[in-house]
């Protein structure tokens, strides 16, 4: 039976928790307010959403030291991750209990990483959903609900009606487009594979390491299809060999011309095999045959492209 106990000036509620431990919270101005505190949490041991008021009481930096590496996520996504933890998040919330941050503070924050901080709204927005992942995950043994949790009808009705247009006004490359692309491709590196690879990614849709991630046996070309097997992620400098995001495994058309000058370029190309060390650790490339390597060798890098 939960009871109140006179502390100072102040009343402390006691009650027993599910382990059987006495358990209490202090700073109350009544007793009547410190027993019916005590009997709320009663309530809730007996209907199951009882919450040990000291779990919330972990740092944010803390809970991330024991959330961050439980997650099974590809290295590319976790590197994401722990950028927009270290870089956005920790600085800001770092030090604080999980159970003192409100949802109008989050909010403060992702609108300060733009004006104050000069971040792009796009960055914002992830930094938002990595803090609610990661908020997310401690409900509810640690706190009863996500302060980090997007609400719907946020935002203004006009900004958001405005952004539903411009996506639905998209721009796409023509045709015309796509080749004058392709061309500044070559020219500017002086590669000629790289025109091949601007029109290729122009007319499959493939992802940029899909098609840096594109083996020779994965064209069959005289089937007009083309195997999107693997990709080739760029991480701290290095390549690592994965299937594609989401897993999204697939075989694609292509047109006939695209077939044809894949076949030339395959012909021509001077090397075909990578200069990734051979003594490489899994699952970072060790040196294969790609379709669209440098001239020397090397792998297109999506980072300075």
């Amino acid at each position: 039976m939960g009871y109140a106990e006179k502390r100072g000036k102040t009343w402390r509620a006691r009650w027993y928790g599910p382990d059987g431990r006495l358990e209490s919270m202090s700073g109350f101005t009544t007793k009547r307010a410190a027993e019916q505190y005590a009997a709320d949490q009663e309530a809730k041991i007996r209907e199951g959403r009882y919450i040990n008021p000291r779990s919330g009481k972990i740092t944010v930096t803390e809970w991330v030291n024991q959330w961050f590496p439980a997650l099974d996520l590809e290295l590319s996504t976790l590197e994401n991750y722990r950028w927009l933890t270290e870089v956005c998040i920790l600085p800001a919330f770092g030090a604080r209990t999980l159970d003192s941050i409100t949802t109008e503070q989050v909010d403060a924050w992702e609108a300060d990483l733009v004006r104050v901080h000069g971040y792009s709204r796009r960055t914002a927005h992830a930094a938002r959903s990595v803090f609610s992942a990661c908020l997310g995950a401690a409900v509810p043994t640690r706190i009863p609900a996500n302060p980090a949790s997007r609400r719907r009808s946020s935002g203004k009705r006009a900004e958001r009606r405005i952004a539903k247009v411009m996506e639905q006004r998209r721009v796409w490359a023509t045709p015309l487009e796509a080749l004058l692309v392709a061309e500044r491709m070559a020219a500017i590196s002086g590669h000629q594979g790289y025109f091949v690879l601007g029109v290729f990614l122009a007319y499959t849709g493939a992802r940029w390491s899909e098609a840096v991630g594109l083996t020779p046996e994965c064209l069959r070309l005289r089937d007009g299809v083309i195997d999107l097997d693997w990709k080739l992620y760029e991480l701290n400098g290095y390549f690592y060999r994965s299937y594609p995001k989401a897993g999204s495994v697939r075989t694609i058309d292509m047109p006939p011309f695209l077939a044809a000058l894949l076949q030339e370029h395959l012909a021509k190309q001077g090397v075909a095999r990578c200069t990734c060390p051979e003594d490489a650790q899994d699952p970072y490339c060790r040196g294969a045959e790609y379709v669209f390597l440098g001239p020397e060798g090397g792998h297109p890098r999506r980072s300075d492209f």
